[in-house]
């Protein structure tokens, strides 16, 4: 069985609604979604059935990391009514997305969780990558430098997110896409997690077709990682790409301080 799945790569489907005049040409989708308004949870409810929304939040939404995004108390008030109005929980996946690994950082990670575990039925996380960018951006708003100015964390770090993704995962019985005791575990990449997911959901499928939803061109997208994946899955999101960032003219819609769509 072949099945053709619709995925946001870039943008924000809060904002562009273009997605649902593709919603017919897809048999399932994907939608990664950092703000839930009035008008999205009205959007999504016809598609309830072929949808797995992904609820992006980082716990820093309100903040100078991400200005234009709800804080944690309006996602969950906006999780729960769409939940009343119908739409299943067991398509709704946290993306606790970014986290930054500082002792802060951790306490916060733990905090988005405890608010939003009672209505998701997936958590999947993605730590924040140091690219110079991010620590231009970081210097700039007056905020602490991240691992000693090395792109990635040490494996202290790491270690110390692997334990404390096990006891949240233990105390709310909340399946981590990144917990290596699962089975659909996954790499830490949100987008990763997000099609292990749908491989579960459709475990006929030999061969799952991704179709984008947005016009990512609309939104910067670059596709610069084909070609050198240094820079992870996908350039545009918080990995800073110096291509990306040089060529974009449409900006980031969160003005979010790690994003590299944000120039």
């Amino acid at each position: 069985m072949k099945i053709r799945v619709g995925i946001v790569q870039n943008g924000e489907p809060s904002v562009d609604y273009s997605w649902i005049s593709k919603m017919e040409d897809v048999d399932f989708s994907i939608l990664r979604v950092r703000n839930l308004t009035d008008e999205f949870v009205q959007a999504v409810l016809p598609h309830k059935h072929k949808l797995l929304l992904c609820v992006v939040c980082s716990g820093y939404g309100g903040t100078v990391v991400e200005p234009n995004v709800m804080d944690v108390q309006q996602q969950v008030f906006q999780l729960k009514r769409l939940l009343s109005m119908g739409f299943p929980k067991e398509r709704v996946c946290l993306c606790v997305e970014p986290i930054i690994p500082t002792a802060k950082g951790i306490k916060n990670f733990v905090k988005v969780v405890e608010e939003m575990h009672t209505f998701v039925s997936y958590c999947c996380i993605n730590i924040l990558k140091n690219t110079p960018l991010i620590q231009k951006r970081f210097a700039e708003n007056k905020l602490p430098v991240l691992y000693g100015g090395e792109m990635y964390p040490p494996q202290s770090v790491w270690d110390k997110v692997d334990e404390v993704v096990a006891d949240l995962s233990q105390q709310h019985n909340l399946l981590f896409l990144c917990n290596k005791d699962n089975p659909l575990y996954c790499a830490t990449r949100c987008e990763d997690a997000d099609m292990r997911i749908v491989c579960s959901l459709f475990p006929d499928a030999h061969y799952i077709e991704k179709a984008p939803l947005l016009n990512s061109a609309s939104y910067g997208y670059c596709k610069k990682f084909r070609l050198d994946d240094s820079f992870g899955g996908s350039c545009g999101l918080h990995n800073g790409c110096s291509t990306c960032v040089e060529h974009n003219t449409y900006g980031c819609v969160h003005s979010c301080i790690f994003c590299g769509e944000n120039v």
